[in-house]
């Protein structure tokens, strides 16, 4: 269980049951509380893995989250071109800057 912030990143392994009682709601609580909001739920067989990338139309994309739940946010400039790659703290993992010569940037 990871934290950032108000959020807190639960993975959970499911065995496809709902407690073993049949007729019962399928209902699966992550915390033991049924007040548990879901924002992204990324569901997939135990010896797979997933990536998910978040778009910016006509930027590209502007967060990606990989296997290992890594999370990296991308920054654009005015033109459209990456400037920025960060991570899920907001800390600047790599910062780009062209500059065309005599033109303003």
């Amino acid at each position: 269980m990871n934290n950032v912030g108000a959020w807190t990143l639960y993975a959970v392994v499911y065995d496809g049951s709902w407690g073993g009682i049949p007729g019962t709601d399928p209902w699966l609580y992550i915390d033991g509380s049924s007040n548990t909001k879901i924002d992204e739920l990324r569901l997939y067989p135990a010896n797979a893995s997933m990536t998910t990338t978040t778009y910016e139309p006509l930027y590209g994309p502007n967060s990606a989250c990989d296997a290992h739940n890594n999370i990296l946010y991308f920054d654009y400039d005015a033109q459209g071109r990456q400037t920025t790659v960060r991570d899920i703290n907001h800390n600047i993992i790599s910062y780009t800057k062209q500059v065309i010569q005599g033109g303003n940037n």
